[in-house]
């Protein structure tokens, strides 16, 4: 008996029922994440225990799918060159860690760039809280513990939907021969907060019951609240990574 409750087809069934049962699967949670985010949203906060086993759950998922396609539709890849390019100030700590550490610049960009990859999927667990804080400031009644429930489902819905929306402009750019850059940069970036704000719209009228109106102006401040986040994300793991390299 203890020997079958441990066997392969049992570790499948459960893997089985964890992807597709009907009502709590990831499979079904997907589903609702895409079509009705605010019912889901509303789920949750209906709950009086494990209101986050679910959230985090999906979370991890899309954790996983994102780092495994983002690298091939250029996101969230962070370099050293491209960190030093955002900011004017950072190509001078780096020389000055460069020679403290008295190496040259092609073996001090190795080492930056592996560490920054090999913990890029940990510093992605800061968008949670970070997207939270700034929802809390915008509904500041509502325990923290709402927005970050609401965060991991806003921050999942992005990390799965953002590679998918590159990848469907690229391929019309293949399909149609757009030759210019800014065409298709001007699609990535309509498609990628128009897509965002929608998202959040729905959550917002779903979930909290809000009307169109109030719906509309919390998802547009939700939307300049993610720009703000991922604006100040490429500048935490920039300093979480120069700060770590030296011990590494």
């Amino acid at each position: 008996m203890m020997a079958s409750a441990f066997s392969a087809t049992a570790l499948l069934a459960a893997v089985w029922a964890f992807l597709a049962d009907v009502d709590t699967g990831l499979m079904s949670t997907l589903r609702k994440l895409c079509v009705s985010p605010g019912a889901l949203v509303q789920r949750q906060l209906a709950k009086r225990e494990h209101v986050f086993r679910e959230p985090l759950r999906l979370f991890v998922f899309a954790n996983l799918v994102f780092f495994l396609i983002a690298p091939n539709v250029g996101l969230f890849t962070f370099s050293l060159d491209s960190l030093e390019a955002s900011n004017n100030a950072y190509p001078e700590f780096t020389t000055q860690q460069q020679i403290q550490l008295e190496i040259n610049r092609e073996i001090y960009e190795e080492r930056f760039n592996n560490h920054l990859t090999f913990r890029q999927p940990t510093f992605a667990l800061l968008l949670v809280p970070m997207l939270a804080l700034l929802a809390k400031l915008l509904d500041w009644r509502r325990p923290y513990g709402v927005h970050v429930m609401f965060a991991l489902y806003a921050v999942s819905w992005i990390l799965l939907s953002w590679p998918l929306m590159l990848w469907c402009v690229d391929t019309l750019t293949r399909v149609f021969e757009w030759h210019d850059p800014e065409v298709a940069g001007l699609s990535k970036l309509v498609l990628l907060v128009g897509g965002t704000l929608q998202w959040f719209v729905r959550a917002q009228s779903g979930g909290y019951a809000r009307k169109l109106g109030p719906a509309l102006l919390q998802g547009v401040l939700l939307t300049a609240s993610w720009v703000a986040v991922m604006t100040a994300f490429a500048q935490v793991i920039f300093w979480l990574t120069y700060l770590l390299l030296p011990g590494n």
